[in-house]
């Protein structure tokens, strides 16, 4: 039986994909999925079941990752602060940025 979410149940894996070892504030992966990851909650679900050793339900799934986000600020502070001030001074630089598309292509 599934467990019923109000909106999403992706919140946690995306704070994960912003705060863990590897996050830059621009590129967003998922760490330890598939390069050609496409952010599919089936794909989402394996990884939690295959990194905890037991089935996992979406929203179980998206709790592991918020856990795991949220261990790499507090048994980082420093490298976090440098990710939120890296993150800061991309939202305020003037220009748009993508991840992986170059916009100037798509508006000619």
């Amino acid at each position: 039986m599934g467990v019923s979410v109000l909106v999403a149940a992706s919140g946690g894996v995306n704070f994960y994909i912003g705060n863990n070892e590897y996050a830059d504030g621009r590129v967003a992966f998922l760490p330890g999925a598939a390069m050609d990851w496409q952010g599919e909650v089936s794909e989402v679900t394996a990884l939690a079941a295959k990194e905890t050793g037991h089935p996992q339900s979406a929203l179980s799934a998206d709790r592991y990752f918020l856990g795991k986000g949220l261990l790499f600020l507090k048994n980082n502070p420093h490298q976090a602060m440098s990710l939120y001030l890296r993150k800061l001074g991309l939202l305020l630089a003037a220009g748009e940025r993508s991840n992986n598309k170059k916009y100037s292509l798509l508006a000619s």
